[in-house]
């Protein structure tokens, strides 16, 4: 039997310094925030990881059909019933933002407040969300299941990298 378990973590270190009559002033935020997820289908737990690098032509998008299509390591169709963690890094050679969500049909009602919204990952740029609740984002199988990945480039192809963890019910 499989088991699938990790750690998400995001961290902050920034030090912002200024000159001051006498000495340095200085604001330094380190923050640390680490999410562990354990094998299942309830809130922290996820059963389900599909993870790849992918191009786009210029002026090109791709609908990710969480539902069905996508095939883990292993060769294993997965079928999402929740997304609890998405995680995309958009390459800092590509030539302009990858858009992420907008899909014109069957788009993730719970992942943007109106299903034509979209996130811009700017070159270079990481767009990371993470929902731990049992519910997560859901996903309904032909209605609710299509995550958009849009090249804004209308001259060269874009390159991103994507993880997706989530569960299947």
């Amino acid at each position: 039997m499989a088991t699938l378990k990790g750690n998400v973590k995001s961290v902050v270190n920034l030090s912002y310094n200024s000159g001051l009559d006498i000495g340095i002033g200085q604001h330094k935020i380190d923050l640390i925030k680490d999410i562990a997820f354990t094998s299942g289908t309830g809130a922290n737990q996820i059963n389900l990881l599909w993870s790849d690098q992918r191009t786009l032509a210029a002026s090109t998008g791709e609908d990710l059909d969480l539902a069905g299509s996508l095939v883990d390591a292993f060769g294993n169709t997965l079928t999402f019933a929740s997304i609890k963690m998405i995680y995309i890094f958009s390459a800092a050679a590509n030539g302009d933002n990858l858009l992420v969500g907008g899909a014109v049909s069957a788009a993730i009602s719970t992942l943007f407040s109106d299903t034509s919204d979209e996130i811009i990952v700017a070159p270079g740029g990481t767009m990371l969300l993470v929902n731990p609740n049992a519910a997560g984002y859901a996903v309904t199988a032909t209605t609710a299941d299509l995550l958009r990945i849009e090249n804004a480039d209308s001259g060269a192809a874009a390159t991103y990298d994507i993880i997706i963890a989530g569960d299947s019910a």
